[in-house]
């Protein structure tokens, strides 16, 4: 059985994030591979303290709890972020509708900081669920935007 494109993403930066080291730079502002471990491993595992995440007067409560969790060895951080154990988030329809785009956008977050890297392609399906996960995130996050936005696939048109 195939692993859904969350967990295969979630794997993908483990294994990136380990080839990479702590220290590389990621497209998160000034984030390094180990602060982005750490955030996803506070926004999965520790819910009152991932609440800044979305609630910007709790983010010095997430900040804090990120740096706790920053403290530890990086290669137990991120075998701890491959694999989670018992989560709310490892239940499948938890896991693809608010795992998908997080670990597939801060992939690519750690991939496209590198020198030299290269568009990957991927599977058909895996795309239009990207892009089918997107358009319902998009219009959330894009309601702060005020103006009217069009986003459009290149490769379908639609």
């Amino acid at each position: 059985m195939t692993l859904p494109l969350a967990r295969r993403e979630r794997h993908e930066l483990c294994d990136l994030a380990l080839t990479v080291g702590e220290d590389a730079p990621t497209l998160c502002g000034d984030w390094t591979a180990k602060d982005l471990v750490a955030h996803l491993l506070v926004r999965e595992n520790r819910p009152w303290s991932a609440a800044g995440i979305v609630v910007p007067a709790l983010s010095g409560l997430t900040d804090k709890s990120m740096e706790r969790m920053s403290r530890q060895d990086f290669g137990v951080l991120v075998e701890k972020l491959r694999d989670p154990g018992l989560t709310a988030y490892r239940l499948r329809p938890v896991e693809v509708a608010f795992n998908t785009l997080e670990y597939f956008v801060h992939h690519e977050d750690i991939r496209r900081a590198q020198p030299g890297w290269e568009p990957r392609s991927m599977d058909a399906a895996d795309v239009d669920q990207l892009w089918k996960l997107g358009k319902g995130s998009g219009r959330l996050m894009a309601r702060r935007v005020g103006v009217p936005f069009r986003i459009r696939r290149d490769d379908t048109g639609a």
